[in-house]
């Protein structure tokens, strides 16, 4: 395939057009999710101030980890931002 490229300038230009072209799609694409997740932050900075999820004995045991199911993870959402809005409590009253 090399050689071919070198030989034929137009198949050289696609190339190289197609490849720029799916960087720039992947930019895009990674600049509005960061947009969106710095949004979300400083829209409630308090939420995003997170504790450890997982014990010491979870987290010394990773070599046997697997991704959690869709329906467990929908499950520990609610769990994850009450457990972050007890951040939220305790700094207001420090403050």
């Amino acid at each position: 395939h090399a050689k071919l490229i070198k030989q034929n300038g137009l198949i050289k230009h696609l190339v190289f057009h197609t490849y720029d072209r799916a960087c720039a799609n992947q930019l895009q694409q990674f600049l509005g999710l960061f947009k969106s997740m710095l949004t979300s932050t400083f829209s409630n900075p308090w939420v995003f101030l997170k504790t450890p999820t997982t014990t010491g004995s979870e987290a010394d045991d990773m070599q046997d980890a697997v991704l959690p199911s869709f329906d467990d993870t929908k499950e520990r959402i609610p769990k994850e931002l009450a457990a972050r809005s007890g951040t939220e409590s305790a700094l207001s009253r420090w403050l």
